[in-house]
């Protein structure tokens, strides 16, 4: 009679430690996911997923060794990191907690965009009853087989090691997924950047992931985001693809200050898309030089050396004609029509909306 009391004593209380985890315990967990916007446009559509991740229980994740390091990954589909570095396409508070990874996809022709594989930071602690949001910027690369079924997006899958966190029994997987409503862009842009360097060249790089019917790439330039012209073209493209692309171009004659730089995508057929502006910035004014003038002649800096109008003010104001020796040049000489007597001149400069003065000594 005392051995089947203790016997059913034993039972009660496993079953009381079973039942009681999932209230008092740690509880590794993805709570909530979320994507927007949605439905996506097309292939090269930009959207954003959401997935809240962390600790569900009332007993801290210590991180302390490998069986209390708490895992999860998140694998996509039909999309990829809207980011040539997919771990710089992540934010969120959960990155304090975890270490991760990524891992892409066996092959460039199947729909998957790889994977991020993440695992707890070693004696990173996660609070009890605390889950944190990580937040994964996505392209589209591939269409929705049709608009009626939703398989662009992401499924995430919680993976606690160890007998330190059981693996949840209900909120340990989730998913979301979208679709697109038309059809294909022609190009799926990753990736854009102009740097100015060390010679004073623009370097012009971008990425793409995806390109269909693509004839090439015209790289635009301004002084003020309204007026763009066409510096450059790259022609030598894949064409259509599924796989990521590189190009680069440089600009040999940038402007001085602050410039903008753009990517116009050509079709085959001729239609084109713009994609948004990066800026630059050149050190460097626009001098002239020698100041005091010796010699009746001068150089001075200049971003349209061709399209520039030029007036020379003596002191009491009057008009002085001047001319410009190479016009074409960037550093353009200039000599006055007459010759100058010793003084002080106004120089103005007028190019692309906007006058510049100099004061000019001539001794």
């Amino acid at each position: 009679m005392i051995k089947i009391k203790f016997t059913l004593l034993w039972v009660f209380t496993v079953l009381v430690s079973l039942t009681s985890f999932g209230q008092s315990g740690a509880d590794p967990a993805v709570t909530s996911r979320n994507l927007e916007p949605a439905p996506l446009a097309n292939v090269g559509s930009p959207f954003n997923m959401t997935f809240t991740i962390g600790n569900n229980g009332t007993v801290p994740i210590s991180g302390n060794g490998f069986a209390n390091q708490m895992q999860w990954s998140i694998c996509l589909g039909k999309c990829a990191p809207n980011n040539a570095n997919p771990l710089a396409a992540l934010s969120g508070d959960l990155l304090n907690y975890f270490n991760v990874s990524f891992t892409p996809p066996a092959s460039t022709t199947n729909q998957q965009g790889g994977c991020f594989e993440a695992t707890q930071k070693p004696g990173v602690a996660i609070p009890e009853v605390s889950v944190y949001n990580v937040v994964i910027a996505a392209v589209v690369t591939r269409a929705s087989t049709t608009t009626t079924v939703n398989d662009i997006g992401a499924s995430c899958n919680i993976a606690p090691n160890g007998t330190a966190n059981p693996q949840p029994t209900d909120n340990d997987f989730a998913s979301i997924y979208t679709h697109t409503n038309t059809l294909a862009m022609p190009v799926a842009l990753v990736d854009f950047s102009a740097q100015a360097q060390e010679n004073r060249t623009v370097l012009v790089n971008w990425k793409t992931s995806w390109e269909k019917a693509n004839k090439g790439y015209i790289v635009e330039r301004s002084k003020d985001l309204k007026s763009f012209e066409a510096v450059g073209e790259v022609n030598d493209v894949a064409g259509t693809s599924n796989s990521i692309s590189s190009y680069r171009f440089v600009d040999n004659a940038p402007y001085r200050g602050t410039s903008y730089y753009r990517l116009r995508q050509v079709d085959l057929d001729g239609t084109s898309q713009t994609f948004d502006a990066k800026s630059v910035v050149i050190d460097g004014k626009y001098g002239v030089y020698p100041n005091p003038v010796v010699g009746q002649q001068f150089t001075l800096e200049l971003d349209e050396p061709t399209q520039a109008v030029l007036h020379l003010y003596n002191a009491s104001g009057s008009e002085l004609g001047i001319n410009k020796l190479d016009p074409t040049e960037v550093s353009t000489k200039v000599s006055p029509s007459s010759k100058l007597s010793t003084g002080v001149y106004i120089l103005t400069v007028e190019e692309r909306g906007i006058t510049r003065k100099h004061r000019l000594v001539v001794q």
